[in-house]
């Protein structure tokens, strides 16, 4: 018991061999390896968050970029500006949409920064929790959206000559005898939050989906409103099914090839428009980061103190309790001295026997 007391005060453990506590030797490696996990969860947390700082610095200059194509697009439109002022600034343009490229190419010891695919960090120590960073497809091409015509009955003479409503995706808009196709496609244009560009093909209504994740356009309204726009008339809904346009904003900007550009990329968008979009979008994947910083932020936190926790549990069924093993350790000691002692004595007195016996 003596030298189990010496062991334990020297290793700083309760549990120096297995028999010490089995039950409390299992429990405290299970704690154990636990706290290690919530330690490398924590460490891949800071990682992630490093990644994202990077990510925002890049975006961060990106917004500066755009602000700055936006001015010179405004200082090109100038009308006391001529076409030798332009061409200076086009060159200015031309630098900006090269340094907005490499931005599009960042990466982060090796991992690219932008992309398509979103990213899923282990918040816990056994890996079941996880949060996301999400995809920021800045510069990627993607796809255009699928421009469909609709088409039916001949093109009637304007003005259109039809009242009634037809219905663009969850859109409404009214139709009137005095309404010119170029009148209905700037009705159509003009409502907020409309999926769709109408523009006038052959004289027919054409409808360009421009909305990420929508892949058909639902057409709906009275007979005659129908038959009015070109569009034959039918009991059920046209459906005008295409690909969504996954580009995103900032690769419209790279495709436009002078500040002039009425047109950007087959996108039916100005570049003012498509700069005003762009820095939109910059400005969201901006706050998104910083909220996924926010959630990494208390990942990281939860982790840190549940480590701690772990830690401590861990120690009150391993570590040695150095009041209770030393007056144990000075018990034993006290004993063993005692026996020593009179072990002692009692050797002495076999000597004194044996003395006598000797001087008989």
């Amino acid at each position: 018991m003596l030298q189990r007391s010496l062991n334990r005060l020297s290793s700083g453990s309760r549990i120096v061999n297995p028999n010490d506590d089995a039950g409390g030797l299992a429990v405290s490696m299970r704690l154990s390896a636990t706290a290690k996990r919530s330690g490398s969860a924590a460490t891949n947390l800071n990682n992630a968050v490093s990644l994202l700082q990077n990510q925002d610095g890049v975006l961060k200059v990106g917004g500066r970029i755009l602000e700055r194509m936006s001015e010179l697009q405004s200082l090109w439109n100038d009308t006391t500006k001529n076409d030798q002022d332009r061409a200076l600034y086009d060159v200015e343009f031309a630098a900006l949409r090269s340094s907005l490229t490499s931005l599009c190419s960042e990466k982060f010891n090796g991992v690219n920064l932008f992309g398509t695919t979103a990213t899923n960090i282990i918040t816990t120590a056994d890996g079941e929790q996880t949060c996301t960073i999400s995809a920021k497809g800045l510069g990627v091409t993607g796809v255009a959206g699928t421009t469909s015509t609709l088409t039916g009955a001949a093109a009637p003479a304007n003005p259109v000559g039809a009242t009634g409503d037809i219905t663009i995706g969850t859109k409404t808009v009214s139709i009137n005898t005095a309404d010119t196709l170029a009148g209905v496609i700037t009705k159509i244009n003009a409502i907020s939050g409309i999926t769709v560009v109408a523009s006038s093909d052959g004289g027919k209504l054409k409808l360009t989906n421009l909305t990420s994740g929508t892949s058909a356009i639902a057409v709906a309204g009275a007979d005659a409103a129908l038959a009015a726009l070109k569009i034959k008339p039918s009991d059920t809904p046209v459906a005008v099914t295409g690909t969504a346009d996954t580009r995103d904003k900032a690769q419209l900007v790279l495709q436009a090839t002078s500040l002039g550009n009425t047109n950007v990329a087959s996108s039916g968008l100005s570049l003012n428009t498509v700069l005003s979009d762009a820095m939109n979008e910059m400005a969201k994947y901006r706050a998104a980061n910083g909220a996924e910083q926010n959630g990494i932020g208390f990942a990281t936190e939860l982790l840190t103190v549940n480590k701690i926790n772990l830690e401590a549990a861990t120690g009150r069924i391993v570590d040695v309790d150095v009041a209770e093993e030393s007056t144990q350790l000075a018990r034993w000691t006290t004993l063993t001295q005692a026996g020593t002692a009179m072990l002692a004595q009692a050797n002495q007195a076999n000597s004194l026997v044996l003395r006598l016996l000797g001087g008989q």
